[in-house]
């Protein structure tokens, strides 16, 4: 059975989308770790952090995007995958937001110290929609269970009468009743 034209759309479109984010954080992570002093003066002046916490998280952070913008592009049949970059940006929220309502006069670095702006209105809106995207998709990505569904058709399909009809169980039922037991 062929796939409607409106259902390749969506999977086109979904697709772009994750390729997009898995991307965005790989390059965000990366860029970070170009200039890993830079960024890790940056997490200290959000004053968000003690003292100890700074390092550890100006240095774990780009692996961390890194990381999950890889699994968001590999993992694209899994919700799971999307829970990391979604809270990452959650977090990112927050700190910006915070920043903002502090006044503080600190530039992002999202994308490393090559692209640069102060907290406001617009930081935060992009981080929305970003959000919106993540949230889109983890809505739009089976769950496992919805992968084992149906032993490998997709949900929705109707089973032909001989096809998969039956259980493991009842196959292994059947072969009892027929089998005579032995002497």
């Amino acid at each position: 059975m062929e796939a409607s034209p409106s259902r390749l759309l969506k999977r086109r479109i979904l697709l772009i989308l994750r390729l997009a984010i898995g991307a965005m954080f790989v390059v965000a992570g990366a860029m970070k770790l170009w200039d890993l002093p830079h960024f890790i003066a940056v997490v200290a002046k959000f004053k968000m952090l003690p003292g100890p916490m700074v390092s550890s998280t100006g240095i774990y952070l780009p692996w961390l995007e890194i990381v999950s913008g890889v699994a968001v592009i590999l993992y694209s049949r899994r919700r799971g995958v999307l829970l990391v970059p979604t809270l990452l940006v959650i977090v990112f929220l927050a700190a910006i937001i915070s920043a903002w309502a502090r006044g503080l006069e600190i530039s992002c670095d999202c994308f490393g110290s090559g692209i640069e702006y102060a907290p406001g209105i617009w930081h935060v809106l992009s981080d929305v929609a970003i959000l919106s995207i993540l949230l889109v998709l983890a809505i739009a990505l089976p769950t496992p269970l919805a992968l084992h569904s149906g032993r490998g058709q997709a949900k929705g399909e109707a089973r032909s009468a001989g096809e998969g009809s039956s259980s493991r169980l009842d196959d292994i039922r059947k072969k009892r009743t027929l089998t005579p037991p032995s002497p």
